[in-house]
């Protein structure tokens, strides 16, 4: 069940009530009856408070379409609730993490934000609990190899806004070790934190 919940974390969801309302909207050529349909539909793209939502339930949620895609960008502001309109939303663990790496006060706080954050993602590319990740271990021992190294140094480098290099994610490292060095790196946090 949660190896379910992790993948749909990742795809937005047509239900079938939807896709039958989609269905007869296309057939009779319009949505509303006032006029035509555009010749292309899009579906099942998700928006931003999409992701928000989803969020909440795994760190790593995320359309990567939405921000690297310029068609898509539009998508990414449709939904969000800022902290103010979300009154008692709670905030996503995602969020919270970043948010302790922006105020961390020492190098030590920064790598514990990262490690949950670095756990989150490893944990959702290869479909296991961050529980059963040993962060003794290095990322290959995961199966995090090149490409999936691509994938992990582009979320960093974006997220976490810390350049390593492929070689770096692949290494021999432990994951604890290598999560201090993404966050002294990561130029989230503040130079009097990171010395």
């Amino acid at each position: 069940m949660t190896t379910l919940r992790r993948v749909s974390a990742r795809f937005s969801r047509v239900d079938e009530a939807q896709f039958f309302h989609l269905l007869g909207c296309a057939l009779a050529g319009t949505a509303n009856g006032d006029g035509p349909l555009t010749p292309q539909l899009l579906v099942g793209a998700g928006n931003g408070g999409a992701v928000q939502a989803m969020q909440r339930v795994s760190i790593d949620a995320d359309f990567c379409w939405l921000s690297t895609l310029s068609p898509f960008a539009y998508l990414q502001r449709l939904g969000v609730q800022t902290a103010e309109a979300a009154g008692n939303e709670p905030e996503t663990n995602y969020d919270r993490h970043l948010d302790r790496l922006r105020n961390s006060k020492s190098i030590d706080e920064a790598s514990a934000s990262v490690q949950e954050l670095l756990l989150g993602k490893i944990a959702s590319i290869i479909s296991i609990p961050t529980a059963d990740i040993d962060t003794a271990k290095p990322v290959y021992t995961y199966g995090v190899d090149s490409l999936v190294a691509v994938e992990l140094r582009n979320w960093l480098a974006k997220n976490l806004r810390s350049d390593l290099s492929i070689f770096e994610l692949t290494s021999s490292t432990p994951i604890h070790a290598l999560t201090r060095k993404i966050a002294a790196r990561s130029r989230w946090l503040s130079a009097e934190a990171g010395s």
